[in-house]
């Protein structure tokens, strides 16, 4: 498959070490803030429902969203309550998903029959939340932007994984395979995590990475949400070699990734279409885009997703 991708250029050249602190502080206030005008908004439950290849996705303004691919409806699984600036979404082990806030902060649970939600963790050790994956062995990791650290979905139970070393800002992290976890690092960076002993390593830095915020792992192959270059990338888990996937037309500040199947990416963009937000379907074969749902009414800012379902999306979070 990669041998439809753009060939990478050779570029090597650093940016001013203020001038990426000044980027760092611009993508935690954008991915930080939204609107405020939801917040007092009725709770609704909405039944999930288990449509093949369903996707799911945050809003940042409150809430949690239902979209049919095959037509592009919208239905509203939970709203309101404890959902303040939601940002990342993660299906767990029973089936519920966890959402995480970075307005109350906490991480949220979310009951995907009832839309019931719960706080799951929060507090000075699990920071602000941004980034989350969840494995199957019911452990949740989070980057908080400035480490990762690991929750217990059963309890709620903390632990710090990895700080420091090449960690800088990381926004998001993915789950690989041998223990591997993949984070964006908003400095310019991909790093690898080991999950069970913290290790680093560095897998990418510089060339198309100038803040990277989100991550996806397929098949030994890194997709990457690159928000200051409108830009989707692959990335060699193994060489850090970059190829450009998508880039402009309907990207504008890229979020939320997710695989619905070998050939498509779907991509949770706030601001695209004049803010109005929508999710972008990338083809990769091609790099061509697609709108595929436009924001509305309040629902104006999506950002993290899952693709439910299906053979290939059940079991990829983001």
């Amino acid at each position: 498959m990669k041998d439809f991708f753009c060939a990478v250029s050779t570029c090597s050249h650093r940016l001013p070490a203020g001038l990426t602190s000044t980027i760092w502080c611009v993508v935690i206030l954008a991915l930080s803030s939204a609107s405020t005008t939801a917040q007092n908004r009725p709770f609704k439950n909405g039944a999930f429902k288990h449509s093949p290849n369903s996707i799911l996705y945050v809003d940042s303004v409150g809430a949690v969203l239902e979209c049919e691919p095959s037509d592009g409806s919208v239905s509203v699984l939970s709203e309101g309550l404890l959902l303040s600036r939601p940002y990342a979404i993660a299906l767990l082990k029973d089936k519920d998903i966890v959402v995480s806030d970075t307005g109350i902060p906490a991480l949220v649970r979310v009951n995907i029959t009832s839309g019931v939600q719960s706080v799951l963790a929060s507090g000075p050790k699990l920071g602000t939340p941004f980034g989350i994956a969840a494995d199957d062995d019911g452990k949740i990791y989070v980057a908080n932007g400035q480490s990762i650290v690991s929750v217990h979905a059963a309890n709620g139970k903390l632990q710090p994984l990895s700080s420091g070393g090449l960690l800088r800002a990381p926004l998001g992290v993915s789950l690989g395979t041998k223990d591997r976890l993949f984070v964006a690092d908003a400095m310019g960076a991909i790093i690898q995590v080991n999950s069970k002993t913290g290790k680093q390593r560095l897998v990418s830095r510089g060339g198309y990475l100038i803040s990277p915020v989100a991550t996806l792992f397929y098949q030994e192959q890194l997709f990457v949400t690159e928000m200051t270059g409108r830009k989707i990338l692959w990335v060699s888990p193994q060489t850090g070699e970059q190829r450009v996937v998508a880039e402009g037309g309907f990207l504008t500040t890229p979020v939320g990734i997710a695989l619905f199947d070998p050939n498509t990416l779907f991509i949770g963009d706030p601001d695209c279409n004049d803010f109005a937000g929508a999710l972008i379907s990338v083809d990769l074969t091609n790099g061509a885009q697609r709108c595929m749902v436009n924001g509305f009414g309040d629902f104006v800012n999506p950002r993290g997703m899952i693709v439910v379902q299906g053979s290939v999306g059940k079991h990829l979070v983001n």
